[in-house]
């Protein structure tokens, strides 16, 4: 009979999800596609993470919590669309120059042409992430290439796909 692993806490998982030093699977086709598309070139493209550095995932799972957290128990498509514009205020603030607000203001205005609804300090929240991707997460360089959310369960897990400029 095999025993159970315990389950890992969220700081045993963050230790956990820094990629040692190995070989990597080769990105798919289709990948590599969606990587030059974003200006990722291939050999900046590795799957399962870049040695040393924490997943993408648990990244944006951190820094996104202002944005996520009030979702807890939502649906799955808003948790999903909640992804997707966390990755424009990532990818915005990375690439960028301009001040938190105007991030903000772009960011608004892309929304707004999708007809996605905004809800009141949007705005705030938004500067806020900003600042937090400029400042906390200055030193990770990295594009968000795309993001999925998929139900387990009682669990809900979130895949992010990212690349090296």
């Amino acid at each position: 009979m095999t025993r159970r692993q315990p389950r890992l806490t969220k700081r045993e998982r963050r230790a956990d999800a820094v990629r040692p030093p190995g070989p990597f699977p080769q990105p798919s086709d289709r990948l590599l596609e969606l990587a030059a598309r974003h200006g990722v070139a291939s050999e900046n493209l590795h799957l399962g993470g870049i040695p040393g550095m924490a997943t993408m995932s648990e990244v944006i799972a951190e820094w996104a919590e202002p944005l996520l957290q009030p979702l807890e128990g939502a649906s799955l498509g808003s948790f999903r669309s909640a992804l997707s514009v966390a990755m424009l205020i990532w990818n915005e603030a990375t690439g960028h120059e301009g001040t938190a607000t105007e991030v903000a203001a772009g960011v608004l205005e892309v929304l707004g042409g999708v007809g996605a609804p905004i809800p009141p300090g949007m705005d705030a929240l938004i500067e806020h992430l900003v600042e937090s991707r400029r400042t906390t997460y200055a030193s990770d360089t990295r594009m968000v290439l795309r993001v999925e959310a998929e139900d387990f369960g009682d669990d809900r897990r979130m895949r992010v796909v990212s690349g090296l400029p």
